[in-house]
């Protein structure tokens, strides 16, 4: 859980939000490139996510109930419990 007293500046116009939603996919898209999870890229994005929802709301946390996950082999899709055919 994060809490912070550090402000976020006031997005008072349309183009003070969109230098502020450029800067973020820069940061999240272009400088920290792709981050699949379970990786250390993983890692610094929920950090950029926790540290940008902590200024606009009072309380901020991550959910940890998936860090990572992959295909099983042979893959398999479940509905209610039951194995669903495809492929």
């Amino acid at each position: 859980m994060s809490r912070t007293n550090k402000p976020r500046p006031k997005m008072t116009t349309r183009e003070k939000l969109l230098a502020y939603f450029e800067k973020m996919l820069k940061r999240l898209c272009t400088d920290l490139g792709p981050h699949p999870s379970g990786t250390r890229a993983y890692e610094k994005a929920t950090g950029i996510f926790l540290r940008e929802m902590s200024t606009a709301l009072p309380v901020a946390f991550l959910d940890r109930y998936l860090d990572f996950w992959a295909m099983p082999v042979p893959p398999r899709i479940l509905h209610r419990g039951r194995p669903l055919p495809f492929g």
